[in-house]
């Protein structure tokens, strides 16, 4: 394998059957010819990860990592202190890899040592996803063929280490991964790798398949915290989310009125989020496309009462943002 030692880290959190799912798939993997060890860094699970752990037996080299709950953050940062490969691999602990998946990132760093590799996290064939779950899904599987046809390239912004790779002292050299940040903490340590030089680089064929569990209260608690973490990044002087999310919003009413109409006004947005919610269980005709449109708006909605929860501002976000954007019109 080109010489190249490889580190898997997965951090977990009270995922004890996946993860067993997910060691028990690497260790086929092991036994087809992919050389690897693992790290398994547990975030303070109490549902018997450690028990589990303890009791399983795989052929590869396998590391435990055990702490208090800090947050993925802390528990990716302590993987990769513990980890002893060239490479680092970031598996989530809700996936499972697909034949292939090592040697297909290997290869990419075996030619760049500042790559940072990105693979495509697959749904579950046959398996019929709650309709948050589905919409999150289908974002990510047109976000995959606008880089396989080469119509966009992926950024910092698509660093998702469910599926991602590359050299540990890059990451290192980097800061690892700020524990201030419980969400966006990714896309924030890629920034700082593309500051550095990093390459981001989409793998199609190296696969996992994701199936996550997130409920819906947590898909609009992670579209809120999105917001949130977006004008923390900022004030980091990561420019990131709001220049995106902003053009997004001037481009589409669905986009744009929703939120308009809902952040700062918390009576009216409460109305608004449980006819959405309400939407999401539409079971008549055409109910794909009312569920999906519903899931969009919701997310943004809750992205920008988020936004502007952090900035203090409630609707006068809007007034900002549009004296921003003439300024940048302006200068452009």
């Amino acid at each position: 394998m080109g010489g190249l030692t490889t580190s898997i880290v997965v951090p977990t959190f009270n995922r004890s059957s996946r993860l067993e799912r997910l060691l028990l798939r690497l260790d086929e993997l092991y036994a087809g010819g992919d050389r690897f060890e693992t790290v398994v860094s547990v975030d303070g699970s109490t549902d018997g990860t450690a028990e589990m752990l303890a009791n399983l037996r795989v052929h590869y080299p396998l590391r435990v990592v055990l702490a208090d709950n800090a947050g993925p953050c802390a528990a990716r940062n302590r993987g990769m202190n513990a980890a002893s490969g060239e490479i680092i691999i970031f598996l989530d602990d809700d996936v499972t890899p697909m034949d292939g998946l090592i040697e297909r990132h290997l290869a990419i760093h075996r030619r760049d040592s500042q790559a940072a590799v990105i693979g495509p996290m697959l749904p579950p064939a046959g398996v019929v996803m709650p309709p948050w779950l589905a919409f999150e899904a289908a974002m990510m599987q047109r976000q995959y063929a606008l880089f396989a046809s080469g119509l966009a390239a992926p950024t910092h912004l698509h660093f998702y280490t469910a599926n991602a790779s590359l050299r540990r002292a890059f990451a290192l050299a980097a800061g690892g991964f700020d524990e201030k940040f419980k969400r966006q903490d990714d896309v924030e340590f890629a920034y700082r790798l593309a500051a550095a030089g990093a390459h981001f680089t989409f793998v199609p064929e190296a696969e996992v398949i994701h199936e996550p569990d997130r409920t819906l209260s947590g898909f609009l608690r992670m579209a809120y915290e999105n917001g949130r973490y977006s004008v923390l990044m900022e004030r980091k002087g990561h420019p990131h989310g709001r220049a995106v999310a902003y053009v997004e919003a001037r481009r589409h009413r669905l986009n744009r009125l929703p939120p308009r109409l809902g952040v700062g006004h918390p009576r009216r947005s409460r109305a608004m989020v449980a006819a959405l919610r309400a939407a999401i269980r539409y079971r008549g005709p055409g109910h794909g496309r009312v569920q999906r449109a519903a899931c969009h708006v919701l997310y943004n909605l809750l992205f920008w009462q988020g936004y502007a929860a952090e900035m203090g501002l409630g609707s006068g976000l809007w007034r900002q943002l549009e004296s921003e954007w003439r300024a940048r019109a302006q200068f452009a």
